[in-house]
């Protein structure tokens, strides 16, 4: 499994609050062949999809999930990840293959391709849209309220 250690910690007091988890997977190989990135998330996947084709400049994103957990990995590109919880707001950039941004549920995630991007994305849950939460209101509520 590659090294992660809560990066992105802001008021955390439980692992509940914590915004994300950046992990680092060693790449294997060499410029002449190319190189090879094992990925194994933090939770057992139920779910991948990927994003191609993404412009620089264009968002995504913009909800939060109730119980899914989240493993964004940039296949290509560059990537700002802004992501939300009851303490504030934190922004990481991710632009290398071989790291993985680990995203719990509750935490409000929007996206902004900053180069053109293929963004993969493992997830700990069946795609049910009963998991999205598409509001911002609604969601600080959810936080507020404990749930």
């Amino acid at each position: 499994m590659g090294t992660g250690a809560p990066a992105g910690r802001l008021g955390a007091k439980a692992m509940s609050d914590v915004l994300f988890t950046l992990y680092v997977y060693p790449p294997h190989g060499d410029a002449a062949r190319g190189f090879l990135v094992a990925l194994e998330a933090p939770f057992p996947v139920k779910r991948a999809f990927f994003i191609h084709d993404w412009p620089a400049g264009v968002k995504r994103g913009g909800h939060a999930h109730r119980e899914c957990q989240q493993l964004f990995v940039v296949v290509k590109g560059r990537v700002d990840f802004t992501l939300r919880n009851a303490h504030g707001a934190m922004t990481q950039t991710v632009s290398v293959p071989h790291q993985g941004l680990w995203v719990l549920p509750m935490v409000w995630v929007e996206m902004q391709a900053v180069t053109e991007t293929i963004l993969l994305c493992l997830c700990s849950t069946e795609y049910d849209e009963a998991d999205y939460i598409r509001d911002y209101d609604e969601w600080r509520q959810q936080r507020e309220g404990g749930m």
